[in-house]
């Protein structure tokens, strides 16, 4: 995940415990149980950007996952 693409420092991520979240600039655009319903839920709302898709564990920690599961 490049720079412009990580989460605000200010950014609470509990609300997305155990989920995929796509992220554009720094902000949740996107969520879902699995990474397509997080990368699709983000292009209905930003279809021009490419959204990164991460999943936040049940720490509230990101994890980068390479085959988009868990």
């Amino acid at each position: 995940m490049d720079e412009t693409q990580e989460p605000s420092p200010q950014l609470n991520l509990s609300p997305y415990l155990n989920r995929w979240i796509a992220l554009v600039r720094g902000r949740v655009v996107g969520v879902g149980l699995t990474a397509e319903q997080a990368e699709r839920a983000a292009k209905r709302v930003r279809p021009k950007e490419k959204a990164s898709v991460v999943f936040v564990d049940g720490e509230g920690k990101i994890k980068e996952v390479e085959g988009k599961q868990p």
